[in-house]
């Protein structure tokens, strides 16, 4: 029967699925349930078979939907370049700050803009040097 109403798709909530198949997980009362396989993410998500509502496996769906924007995001940032910072040492961090200011024409006080701040990691926030230092 699960599979007759996936095959029909009266929701577009099987769209997202592959064909069901009888689970060995049992419901509450010891039934089988029967399991819909995710084409995204490929786990089994279970559902009673006395139980037609398909809430569950729209809020599954929708989620590996939203997981897969997200990677899609990440992934589309390490294409440009942008990866971690690894570890800061905080010794190196008064001459980054120099040679970011004279690379990029900046005057020394750019160091103190909250704007400039507001973009860096907290470790180096904590450890940016005066102006007087770096010139």
């Amino acid at each position: 029967r699960a599979q007759r109403i996936a095959a029909n798709a009266v929701s577009k909530a099987y769209l997202s699925y592959h064909t069901p198949q009888l689970s060995k997980q049992k419901d509450k009362r010891g039934r089988l349930m029967i399991a819909y396989p995710c084409k995204i993410c490929g786990n089994h998500i279970n559902r009673p078979a006395s139980d037609s509502s398909c809430s569950n496996l729209l809020k599954h769906a929708a989620g590996c939907i939203n997981k897969q924007r997200e990677v899609a995001t990440n992934q589309k940032l390490v294409d440009l370049g942008v990866s971690g910072t690894g570890d800061i040492d905080l010794r190196e961090v008064p001459q980054l700050c120099a040679i970011w200011c004279a690379e990029a024409a900046r005057p020394f006080s750019a160091l103190k803009d909250q704007s400039h701040k507001n973009i860096l990691h907290p470790t180096v926030v904590k450890n940016l040097p005066s102006s007087k230092v770096v010139s």
